[in-house]
């Protein structure tokens, strides 16, 4: 579990060509920072972990939560028409759908307003090591195409159990 927070905030440092290490707070486009000391480095990490692990936890625990009450509704409702028994739990998924937005984006605009002052001490990129930082190789590249290829076949697969098995149904 440790390694795997510890995964979600690697994705915010890269190492450069000569060895040093890179913050990147957003994205590779906007602005990233030398962190040259071990205290600097250590800071940065607490506080991407502190927004990364509650970030990714909200996501997945709010995905049963938001599912749970609207298949509970739609098998237990007892509502006549089928049609408000559907309108009644979409409202109720939108509604933690709705809670999940607010605590992500309070996330987000807390995580916003810190990083100007986190990197203040720290060093910007210039544009050329940002671009050099960009270059995947091509082995990862052929791993990402592979991935999303499996993912496309998995979503087209589903989809296509979905229509049969509604479509046969009375």
């Amino acid at each position: 579990m440790i390694s795997l927070m510890n995964r979600l905030a690697d994705v915010h440092f890269k190492k450069e060509a000569s060895g040093r290490l890179v913050f990147v707070p957003f994205t590779q486009r906007g602005k990233c920072y030398f962190v040259d000391s071990i205290t600097d480095e250590e800071t940065i990490r607490a506080f991407v972990s502190m927004y990364r692990i509650p970030s990714a936890l909200i996501s997945i625990l709010m995905t049963p939560i938001v599912m749970v009450p609207a298949l509970i509704l739609e098998d237990y409702g007892q509502l006549p028409p089928r049609v408000h028994r559907l309108r009644v739990a979409i409202g109720i998924s939108g509604y933690f759908w709705l809670i999940l937005l607010a605590l992500e984006l309070m996330l987000w605009f807390v995580y916003r307003a810190m990083v100007p002052g986190l990197t203040s001490s720290l060093h910007q990129v210039a544009p050329e090591i940002k671009a050099a930082l960009r270059a995947i190789p091509a082995q990862q590249h052929g791993q990402r195409r592979v991935m999303l290829l499996c993912i496309l076949a998995v979503l087209i697969v589903l989809g296509t159990a979905l229509v049969v098995l509604t479509g046969y149904s009375k």
